[in-house]
This record gives structure tokens, sequence and C-alpha cells, in this order.
């Protein structure tokens, strides 16, 4: 099991590779991220059981196994509710669903597929969720420049322009990840969510959503808990 794997050895490699010296971990306190079907894992993951996870984090989340949709093996099902609920924040790269391979059309499928990510995620969570959509930016921007150049050579995934500046894109996603889980756990004063939720404050072009949670729609800032039930949440609309 991964999650025990974290907690018998995280400390060890963190403290080897010299980058959390003096950091306590809470292993009680998760927060579940993943890129690409990475998104799939974690839906997958939570479908069996909250454990300690307290928010997760997706971006450009893909569902399936490939992105012909060839292999049957979806977590979300269009129009019904998951059966967690958990506050969300969904990262989507604006050019995520174009092709990388242009001149073969659609033979080759795009990294993330309109109808097998992002809003296919968004449109599946019960509980507070905000969605936002960094629009000049591809699928494996965030990624290091080694990697993220490679898929730009190659034109394995849509990238952004060579003048869009990919050091103030992953900043800017570090950013609303750390901005995120203080607001969940009450870390920052509450008004701290309008880094969230209005792109003004965003130094990339974006657009954002954001909606409540069907449980109970006051909840938000310290307020990051998982629930789980064996059926999906009723979604009535």
């Amino acid at each position: 099991d991964i999650m025990d794997w974290v907690e018998g050895h995280l400390r060890y490699h963190l403290d080897h590779d010299g980058i959390a010296s003096g950091v306590t971990l809470d292993h009680r306190t998760k927060f579940l991220m993943g890129h690409s079907a990475g998104g799939h894992v974690a839906v997958g993951y939570l479908k069996h059981h909250c454990g300690d996870v307290k928010g997760t984090i997706l971006f450009s989340p893909v569902d399936g196994f490939d992105p012909f949709g060839l292999i049957p093996i979806d977590v979300i099902t269009p129009g019904e509710y998951l059966n967690y609920a958990v506050p969300s924040l969904i990262l989507m790269a604006g050019l995520d669903p174009l092709p990388g391979v242009n001149a073969v059309g659609d033979i080759f499928p795009a990294c993330a597929p309109e109808d097998l990510s992002n809003l296919r995620f968004y449109d599946a969570m019960p509980d507070n969720t905000w969605f936002i959509n960094a629009t000049d930016y591809g699928h494996a921007d965030c990624l290091e420049d080694l990697f993220a150049n490679i898929v730009q050579t190659i034109h394995f995934c849509a990238s952004a322009p060579k003048d869009k500046d990919r050091t103030v894109y992953r900043n800017f996603l570090a950013g609303e990840v750390v901005t995120f889980i203080k607001y969940l756990l009450g870390q920052e004063d509450c008004e701290i969510s309008r880094f969230l939720q209005d792109p003004e404050w965003m130094p990339v072009s974006a657009t954002v959503m954001h909606k409540s949670s069907v449980l109970s729609p006051d909840t938000g800032c310290a307020d990051a808990e998982c629930t789980w039930q064996s059926d999906p949440y009723p979604n009535n609309h």
C-alpha cells in the first residue's frame, strides 16, 4: 500500500535528500495530488475509502486507461456524483483538449481529451470544488523544463507558445496548491479564497469556477474532511 510506504519511508528519504530538515510530517492530514492519469488513480483510491485524506488536487486529470477510451476502466460515470465527498482543486491547462500532432488530425488524440478530463472530474465532485483553467498552457507545461521541452519538440501534447513563461506557470500552480491547503486547514484568513476564485489575483490568464458542497453548502474555510458511502451521492441536477 502506497500510504503505508509513505508513512514508513518518506521521512528517511526527505532527510537523506536534505529537503525537510526540522519539518514535522502529519500523516493524519493527507492531500492527494495527481497529474493526468494520476487523477484517475487518486479518485480510484478514494472510491474505496477516505483514509486520512482531507482534500484532492488534480492537475489536468484524465479518466480511463488510454486516451482513445478503448479500455473501459473509468472511475467516473458521467451524470453521477462520486461516492465520496472531499474538497477538491482541479487545475486545468487550457490546451489540454488539443491534439499534439496536428499534422495527423484526430488519429493522435489529445493528452487530455475533452470528454475524459477536467470537467468530467469537476462535474462528478459532490463537495466544495474549485476549477481553475490556465488558458495559455498545455498538458505537460507543468513539468520540469527537460521533460516539457521534449514534449514540445516531439509534439506529443499541445504546448504553450514559446513566449509563455513556464516558470511563472509552475509558480502559479504551486501557489494555488498552497492556498487551497491553507484555506481548508484554516492556516490563513478565509479571505485567502480570493486567490482561488478571482482571476484578477492570478499571474496567468485564467478562468475559474467554484461549486459548494451538496452535503453542506455552508462549509468551506477551515473545513477539510472526507466522507464516504458505498453508493454515489444523489445528483438532483
